[in-house]
C-alpha cells in the first residue's frame, strides 16, 4: 500500500504542475502581442508623438474652416514624419492601432500611460508659459520703473535748469542795476568836480 501511496501523490504533484504549466503559458499567450504588430513600448512612443503632432498642429495652423483642409493636410503630413522617425508604415501602425483598441486588457496600462504623460506635459508647458509671463511683467515694470525715473529725473532738471536761469536773471538784473547806479554816481562826481573847477576859475556854467 505504501508504494501505492507514493505513486498516487507522485500523480496529484504532476497534475498540478502541469495545471500550473497550462496556466502560465495561455497567460503568456493571452498577453503576446502578435511579431506583424508594434509592441506595447514602441506603439506608445509612436502616439506620444502623433499627439504632440497634433497639438503643434492645433497651436501653429490657422484655425479658420476655410483652410481646415489645409490643417488636415499639413497634419498629415507630420504624421508621416512620425512614422519616418519611428521607421514604420502607416499601414503598419493602423493594423497595430486596431490591435490595441481590440485588447483594452493589454492597452489599458498603455493608454493610462499616456494620459499621464500629457497631463505632466500639460503642467510643464502651464508652468512654463506662467514663468514666461511672470519674466515680461516684469520686465515691463522695470522698463515703466526707469521711465517714471527718466522722467522724475528729467523734470528734476528741468526745473533746476529753470530756477538756476530765473537766479541768474535776477543776478544780471541786479548787477545791471548797480552798475548804473556806479555809472550814474561816477558822471555825478565828475560834474561836480568839472562845476568845482569852473567855479575857482570864474567861469559860469552855460545854462
Amino acid at each position: 500500500r505504501l508504494p501505492l501511496v507514493h505513486l498516487k501523490r507522485g500523480i496529484i504533484v504532476s497534475i498540478i504542475g502541469c495545471s500550473l504549466a497550462l496556466g502560465l503559458t495561455a497567460c503568456s499567450d493571452k498577453n503576446r502581442v502578435p511579431s506583424d504588430v508594434l509592441d506595447r513600448d514602441e506603439m506608445q512612443a509612436v502616439m506620444w508623438d502623433m499627439i504632440q503632432a497634433d497639438r503643434y498642429a492645433a497651436m501653429f495652423f490657422p484655425s479658420d474652416s476655410v483652410r481646415k483642409k489645409d490643417i488636415k493636410t499639413e497634419t498629415l503630413k507630420l504624421y508621416d514624419q512620425v512614422f519616418q522617425i519611428h521607421k514604420i508604415s502607416q499601414e503598419e501602425f493602423v493594423r497595430s492601432y486596431k490591435f490595441y483598441l481590440s485588447r483594452p486588457d493589454i492597452s489599458k496600462g498603455m493608454f493610462d500611460s499616456i494620459y499621464s504623460s500629457a497631463n505632466r506635459k500639460r503642467e510643464e508647458d502651464a508652468n512654463k508659459q506662467m514663468k514666461e509671463q511672470q519674466r515680461k511683467d516684469s520686465l515691463q515694470n522695470a522698463l515703466l520703473k526707469d521711465s517714471s525715473a527718466s522722467k522724475l529725473k528729467k523734470d528734476s532738471l528741468l526745473n533746476k535748469l529753470k530756477s538756476d536761469s530765473l537766479a541768474l536773471k535776477q543776478k544780471l538784473n541786479k548787477d545791471s542795476l548797480d552798475l548804473r547806479r556806479r555809472k550814474d554816481s561816477v558822471l555825478n562826481r565828475l560834474r561836480q568836480r568839472a562845476a568845482e573847477r569852473r567855479t575857482k576859475t570864474g567861469l559860469v556854467p552855460v545854462p
